[in-house]
């Protein structure tokens, strides 16, 4: 898929259900695209457009089917929740009726003159009627998203003291990570959400440049967060309460496996392993003893991208997705007692012509297949069906 006129910085799953991806860009906008029913078959569209925003977007997490948090190129970190129009348009589209418990109560929503925050509206019955029509069982053009698919913003969450560079959601949707741009170790903290009443949980300490991405671990109630950095090591945090996490282990540059910038990480489903890819060219898998599982995955290029699928084959092997800053694309069985397996390298026409952004497995596949989405530099996002 396409549409973005920007590098897509990052993409998201519907948290939890994977009805529809997020992704956002330097084109200034997060874009919903969804699979919406053509005749007898499955087509991808984008059918909503719930933020323009005047800054260049950096990161997308969804919480659940109807809420997700974005960060531009500023310290504020925003809160959207979908309005009734989008709701309705999905389920005519996509045919699928979505739990009640999402369903909000504006109708819509529009930016001031002025202003950057999209303000929810309530609206009269004429301009509900005019929503409703637009809300069709095909897809919007490009109008229609443009003026009637923005979504409210609900909440803004401060205390970054620089641009907000990743973001990370857990499971269960209950909490929040968010860290920022960072050249000194006062700087380079993660700090933890409460997402119920958004207030701030904890500040985790422990990089001393920028952190790169986080990662939650798979299960429900995560018990653990994963983060990475450009100062070349990774830190291992274990919650300790309901909501609270403390240091476990942090791997320092030596023991952290990598000599370049670690750029992406990524839990095993079962979460007994984890991996982190580096500019080095190397994926390393680590058990929990932080020791790695296996001899390193030796890449053709910078590693920027990587995700483990939710399913486990077996004889307790995985499938592991990696992106190259070249565009290169790879797929992987990766086992302890084996190691990396190459499944699958993309050809061309497959591939993408810029640095591969992020990579994320689709929570929920189908019996037969999974999906793969990618995002990258060169405008584009691609949803790819692995059997």
């Amino acid at each position: 898929m396409s549409g973005h006129f920007g590098s897509v910085q990052s993409i998201s799953w519907a948290n939890g259900s994977g009805r529809y991806l997020l992704s956002c860009s330097l084109d200034q906008t997060t874009r919903v695209h969804a699979p919406c029913k053509r005749g007898r078959g499955i087509v991808w569209h984008e059918i909503g457009r719930p933020q323009v925003h005047g800054y260049d977007m950096q990161f997308v997490a969804s919480i659940n089917d109807g809420q997700f948090v974005s960060a531009a190129d500023e310290k504020v970190i925003r809160v959207f929740v979908a309005p009734k129009t989008f709701l309705d348009g999905y389920e005519k589209m996509c045919g699928e009726t979505l739990p009640e418990e999402i369903k909000g109560q504006s109708v819509g929503a529009s930016v001031p003159a002025l202003g950057l925050s999209n303000k929810a509206i309530f609206g009269s019955e004429s301009w509900e009627s005019e929503r409703a029509a637009a809300a069709a069982s095909k897809p919007p053009v490009e109008d229609d998203l443009l003026q009637n698919s923005l979504w409210p913003e609900t909440q803004k969450l401060y205390g970054h003291g620089y641009e907000v560079f990743c973001l990370a959601v857990s499971p269960d949707g209950l909490l929040l990570a968010s860290a920022c741009k960072a050249s000194k170790a006062e700087q380079a903290v993660v700090r933890i959400w409460d997402v119920a009443t958004w207030k701030q949980l904890q500040c985790l300490s422990a990089h001393a440049l920028t952190v790169t991405q986080m990662s939650f671990s798979r299960r429900r109630v995560a018990n653990r967060l994963l983060t990475v950095s450009r100062d070349r090591s990774w830190s291992l945090w274990k919650r300790n309460d309901e909501k609270h996490f403390e240091l476990e282990y942090r791997a320092e540059k030596k023991a952290a496996g990598h000599s370049r910038i670690i750029w992406t990480c990524s839990w095993s489903p079962d979460d007994v392993y984890f991996a982190t890819g580096s500019r080095d060219k190397k994926v390393i898998v680590w058990a929990l003893d932080r020791a790695p599982a296996s001899a390193p995955l030796e890449a053709s290029d910078a590693v920027t991208a990587l995700d483990f699928s939710p399913r486990i084959l077996p004889e307790n092997r995985y499938t592991v997705a990696i992106g190259l800053e070249s565009g290169q694309l790879c797929v992987y069985e990766w086992s302890k007692e084996s190691g990396f397996q190459i499944k699958n390298k993309f050809d061309d026409s497959l591939n993408h012509s810029g640095c591969i952004k992020q990579l994320e497995w689709r929570p929920t596949g189908d019996e037969e297949a999974d999906f793969l989405a990618s995002c990258s530099s060169d405008h584009a996002v691609k949803i790819f069906r692995w059997s």
